[in-house]
């Protein structure tokens, strides 16, 4: 018991610290963001138009693929490599899509969160059922929203969704 107490504990405080850094991620991407919208290079922060998403996701590649270089050879987040990696291929799957559809980020985002909620449930199936759960409910609600705010629709955030989800998944299972 001491010892499960004890692994559970270690992957509380490296779900922290995961936290930490997609919050920080998260705040440099939005600061791009508004600068790029001070240089009139984006219309708005919600990149309604397609045209408009091509140097975000760009960032976003360069992003991911520096903090995946800079955390490789830390054993004890290999889930959070993992993570990493795959949000990387998702960005060049959707700058792809991006190209020919507008597809929806918000729905890519949330299926693979759930995707990789559901993968760590099925090695700590405890732990971590409740959280991918919650992710299914929220993505839900944030599709919701997206829907009534009129950004995209039911296909793009169903399509989105399910890429998100199920390129996580694939990699998971051909890769690791």
């Amino acid at each position: 018991a001491l010892l499960l107490q004890q692994k559970t504990d270690i992957n509380q405080q490296l779900l922290l610290q995961q936290k930490s850094s997609l919050n920080n991620t998260l705040k440099l991407l939005k600061n791009f963001l508004e600068i790029l919208k001070k240089f009139k290079l984006i219309k708005s922060l919600m990149m309604e138009r397609r045209e408009e998403r091509f140097l975000p996701l760009f960032i976003m590649v360069l992003s991911l693929y520096m903090t995946s270089r800079f955390f490789n050879g830390v054993n004890a987040l290999i889930l959070y490599n993992f993570y990493l990696i795959s949000n990387l291929i998702l960005c060049v799957i959707v700058f792809w899509i991006n190209l020919y559809w507008k597809i929806s980020f918000h729905g890519i985002g949330w299926g693979a969160f759930a995707g990789m909620l559901f993968i760590m449930s099925t090695i700590a199936a405890p732990l971590y059922l409740n959280y991918f759960l919650a992710s299914i409910l929220i993505s839900g609600l944030v599709g919701w929203a997206r829907l009534k705010l009129k950004s995209h629709s039911e296909p793009q955030l169903y399509v989105g969704f399910t890429v998100g989800f199920l390129v996580l998944l694939l990699i998971y299972i051909f890769i690791v």
